[in-house]
């Protein structure tokens, strides 16, 4: 879900300035889309940084799945996480 400023918040951001308070809104829906389209793909686990390969104390926390409904890279065979 893209979330990005108010129109309200951004005109008090760039104190008033309309030019600038477009572009504050833009910016944030373009870096909220790029987080998303990074994120595609990925369990909630692996989106939370819980790759498959993650344990503590040698217990398994990460996305357990076996990459069938999560195409994030740690599930590939050389289980290197993604970025």
């Amino acid at each position: 879900m893209i979330r990005h400023l108010t129109v309200e918040r951004a005109l008090r951001q760039a104190d008033g300035d309309r030019e600038l308070a477009r572009s504050l809104i833009r910016v944030g829906i373009l870096a909220e889309a790029e987080r998303d389209a990074v994120a595609a793909g990925c369990s909630l686990k692996c989106r939370a940084g819980h790759h498959a390969d993650l344990s503590f104390e040698n217990i398994p926390i990460g996305c357990s799945n076996d990459g069938s409904t999560c195409i994030c890279r740690c599930h590939d065979q050389n289980g290197a996480a993604h970025d």
